[in-house]
């Protein structure tokens, strides 16, 4: 198991949290029938898989920001990690 840096509910899909920490940022939906989905972020392009996924924002639009150990920042489009 990786460690988890930060854990936010997703302000407008009630039944969504994202993680991330040590090498992943995840994304988890829960459905109606209560099982627990985890669709992993995939990191693309030439940029270095990041040691760790420091923190995370959401802009008004749901879409995800996350700040990693490399310096960048990137925007994870909702709905498509």
């Amino acid at each position: 198991m990786d460690t988890v840096v930060a854990a936010e509910f997703h302000p407008l899909d009630k039944n969504s949290i994202v993680t991330c920490g040590k090498n992943h940022i995840n994304f988890w939906t829960l459905d109606a029938g209560g099982t627990l989905y985890k669709r992993q972020g995939l990191f693309e392009g030439s940029r270095d898989r990041p040691k760790y996924v420091t923190c995370l924002a959401f802009t008004q639009t749901g879409d995800v920001l996350s700040g990693d150990s490399n310096g960048n920042i990137i925007i994870w489009t909702r709905g498509r990690p």
